[in-house]
Parts: structure tokens; C-alpha cells; sequence
């Protein structure tokens, strides 16, 4: 048996509560849980019942407001109910750099900020195998 990649196993286990429950993926991120991968035994254990929704400083986790936008595209949540939670400064600044940089993307590329985002989640890509007969530089390798 090969051996078992850790992070490889959390994302499956995670996808697979995920689906079963019909939530996105983040929802289950959220909970405090441990995987225990072992050759005999394979489990995931919740490890409280509280979920930590904030950071030790009060501000919502970056998890927790990923959460949230998973649950707003999924139609879990109201499109007019509003983020409960503080974020951070450094939150704020980043999702505001990172808002500019895809607008600046979008408009270069003549895109929409939507179209840029679906390419850069990997859902959409346009790569096809280079072909013996195509008139590609790769065709002839």
C-alpha cells in the first residue's frame, strides 16, 4: 500500500462530510477536528463543540468569512444578511488589495472580474493536448 499523504486525506475527508451534508467545504474547515491516519484505523474525531468563529483577538478568522461568501454563492445564507463578525485591518487591507488586483487583472485582460475568478479557480481551463497532425510548435514532438 502507498503510503498515505496527510493533506491529501484531509481534503478527501472534508469533501466527503461536505457532500454528505450538502454544505460547502469551508463550513466543515470551520470545526475543530483531528484526522487520525493510521495503516489499522482511519477516523476523523471532533475534538469540541464550539466552533472558533474568532481569533484570540476577537476578529473574524479568515476562514470564518470564506465560510460565510461559500454560504452566500450557495444560497445557505440570505443575500441580504450582513457579516456579523469584525474583521481584522489586515483583512480589510488585504481583500481590498486583492479586489483592485482582479479588477486591474479583469480590465488588462478585457474580462469581467468573474470571468478572471473562474479562470483562476481552475474550473475552467482551455489547455488542449498538443496532437501529431496539429500545426502547434509542440504537434511534431
Amino acid at each position: 500500500m502507498p503510503p498515505l499523504n496527510p493533506d491529501m486525506v484531509l481534503y478527501l475527508a472534508v469533501r466527503d462530510i461536505a457532500e454528505m451534508y450538502d454544505v460547502p467545504m469551508t463550513w466543515i474547515y470551520l470545526l475543530p477536528f483531528n484526522i487520525q491516519i493510521d495503516a489499522a484505523a482511519r477516523s476523523v474525531i471532533f475534538t469540541s463543540n464550539q466552533i472558533m468563529y474568532v481569533n484570540e483577538e476577537g476578529y473574524a478568522t479568515p476562514a470564518t468569512l470564506m465560510a460565510w461568501h461559500d454560504g452566500k454563492q450557495a444560497g445557505l445564507i440570505d443575500e441580504d444578511d450582513e457579516f456579523l463578525f469584525a474583521n481584522s485591518d489586515f483583512t480589510k487591507d488585504y481583500t481590498a488589495k486583492a479586489n483592485q488586483a482582479l479588477e486591474d487583472m479583469a480590465k488588462s485582460m478585457g474580462a469581467t472580474k468573474e470571468q478572471v475568478q473562474e479562470m483562476m479557480s481552475s474550473t475552467h481551463i482551455e489547455a488542449p493536448f498538443p496532437h501529431e497532425n496539429d500545426d502547434s510548435p509542440w504537434g511534431d514532438v
